[in-house]
């Protein structure tokens, strides 16, 4: 009698028959010393026995073999482990997924193609994406048990299908648009259903995906001249409440469960679909007032979803939480305030700021509930309470242009990177420089004509102490934090063979990015500002312009001189 040796899945623990590489239920690649036989009480073969011996042996002599760090020596044991993770990576889940995802965009395309050139009836062709969309949530559900991550990928490419297939149903007119979002409705219920049944964050990644894109593949993505009113035969209205009932959807899914790129790629997609949407009607009588409140209504349904897992269960957000968070307000401010009141007719430039404000308070009430309901944890109550106060912050300088503009984005740059410091989130320093960055091309860049003589001094030594107030708070708090620019091992400079120019070299490098742009930004404003007040002065008292270059020349020169030689000085 052959005994059938079976390998136990160190993932999900099931069985596979020995000759497997990859395990049939979860997809992760099989190790060899584990295997078993099928019937209790029979002894493994000596051979298999010794093999499983001598492979177990060498495993354990190689962990031996460690520097202290958990990552043996041995090379042709982290090769083995390497290529064990990019199996599991490459070979067990995407190909599956972009197959999937690639089924999707072709069956869209096609239906698109037929529509425009009259192959097929629309009734046809909408029954037809129906019906794939359905046959693939049938066929994931007949597999969900023995190849899970196979049905994760049809279960979630069906709800696709289902969505892009009501879409085309509106194209000229085949659906009533109210009969259309009734079934969108129940198609985003069937989506959360499904999730909720398999707690599988792919599935209802692929189908919120493959709704927010299929709007995308429709509008003819390819083609510029394309016109989406053309479209949806004059339903101007019906794009938005599409992006918005699958955002219905995506709410009820994210207030249980805590999917992190579930959210952050419904934000993206859903103010994607809003811009396509705005970008198209906008100027064919469009009401302002009406996509205003659109926008809104959207950021409070993004809003929810995003935070209100953690407020709900009184929860601490981790990094990639908060990244949501952030591109909701982010989104919502860009748009607003650049585009959809950013008009030519109607007195909106006095209003712009508005819903930036709004935005501020929003985040400030929910970041004071937080705070009430979880004083222990109060990471949720700062990160909206941050956001909160930015949006407030930068609402005020956004009603003006110049250097009132740029007062405010400095001081609201020092505040991000300080709150950054504090809750040690790379997230908000990274804003923190960007806005650094942008303040000072825009300070540098700007034409001084029509104002003051002393409003741009003024606003160049303001940004210059925030600059270096900054730079003081961060090499007082930054302790854990940091990031060099470049990292040499300690166990090079304590050679005794390298001279001082190596052991300088090092203490240099311990200065890490943050730190070399604020100090390179405040010197640079600081010679700057005086170069060019010295040149004003000497303009001034010249009493011909030949004259006055070469006294303007002579005087930056002694100034840079003069300048670098205090910085040498002060160790700089």
């Amino acid at each position: 009698m052959t005994l059938a040796q079976h390998i136990n899945c160190q993932r999900c623990s099931r069985q596979n028959l020995g000759t497997n590489t990859f395990c049939i239920y979860c997809g992760i690649r099989l190790s060899e010393p584990a295997l078993q036989e099928t019937e209790s009480g029979r002894p493994v073969d000596a051979p298999m026995e010794e093999a499983i011996a001598e492979i177990s042996e060498t495993d354990h002599e190689a962990s031996q073999k460690s520097d202290g760090t958990g990552i043996p020596k041995s090379i042709p044991l982290q090769s083995r482990l390497r290529l064990n993770n990019l199996e599991n990576l490459f070979g067990s889940n995407w190909l599956v997924r972009i197959g999937v995802v690639a089924i999707f965009i072709g069956i869209s395309f096609l239906m698109k193609l037929a529509i425009d050139e009259d192959f097929l009836t629309q009734e046809l062709l909408v029954i037809a994406g129906m019906v794939s969309g359905v046959g693939f949530l049938v066929l994931g559900e007949l597999l969900w048990l023995r190849y899970p991550i196979y049905a994760h990928a049809l279960s979630g490419g069906g709800v696709a299908l289902l969505y892009s297939s009501l879409l085309a149903a509106l194209s000229r007119g085949t659906v009533d648009v109210w009969l259309a979002v009734g079934l969108l409705l129940l198609v985003s219920l069937i989506s959360v259903g499904l999730a909720f049944k398999r707690n599988s964050q792919p599935l209802a990644l692929l189908g919120v995906a493959g709704g927010l894109l299929a709007p995308f593949l429709y509008a003819g993505i390819t083609d510029p001249d394309f016109q989406i009113d053309k479209l949806f035969a004059g339903q101007k209205y019906f794009l938005i409440i599409y992006v918005l009932v699958i955002d219905l959807g995506v709410v009820a899914v994210a207030l249980f469960k805590n999917w992190r790129w579930f959210k952050l790629v419904s934000v993206i997609g859903s103010y994607a679909g809003f811009a396509l949407w705005f970008g198209e009607y906008e100027d064919r009588n469009l009401s302002i007032g009406f996509a205003i409140v659109a926008l809104t209504f959207l950021f409070f349904l993004l809003f929810l979803a995003v935070s209100g897992f953690h407020l709900i269960r009184r929860l601490s957000p981790r990094a990639l939480d908060v990244s949501p968070m952030v591109w909701n307000a982010l989104l919502y401010v860009i748009i607003s305030y650049t585009w959809v009141l950013d008009q030519d007719t109607g007195n909106f430039e006095n209003w712009r700021a508005i819903p930036t404000f709004g935005l501020g308070i929003t985040h400030l009430l929910f970041a004071y509930l937080s705070f009430r309901t979880n004083r222990n944890q109060p990471v949720m109550a700062m990160m909206l309470g941050g956001i909160g106060l930015i949006c407030i912050s930068i609402s005020v300088p956004m009603q003006f242009d110049g250097y009132p503009l740029l007062i405010g984005m400095s001081t609201n740059a020092a505040f991000l990177l300080g709150l950054s410091v504090y809750l040690k989130s790379d997230e908000l320093k990274f804003i923190a420089l960007i806005s650094f960055i942008f303040a000072v091309v825009s300070l540098v860049s700007i034409n001084p004509i029509g104002s003051s003589y002393a409003v741009r001094p003024l606003t160049t030594l303001w940004f210059i102490f925030l600059l270096y107030l900054s730079l003081i708070f961060y090499n007082k708090y930054k302790d854990g934090f940091s990031l060099r620019v470049a990292a040499i091992p300690e166990w090079i400079v304590s050679q005794e063979d390298l001279d001082r120019n190596y052991r300088w070299l090092y203490r240099v490098t311990t200065y890490d990015a943050t730190q070399i742009f604020l100090l390179l930004s405040s010197n640079f404003l600081s010679i700057w500002m005086l170069s060019i007040e010295f040149g004003r002065f000497i303009e001034s008292q010249a009493s011909s312009v030949d004259t006055a270059d070469q006294w303007k020349f002579l005087s930056i020169t002694v100034l840079w001189a003069g300048y670098s030689t205090l910085l040498i000085i002060a160790g700089v």
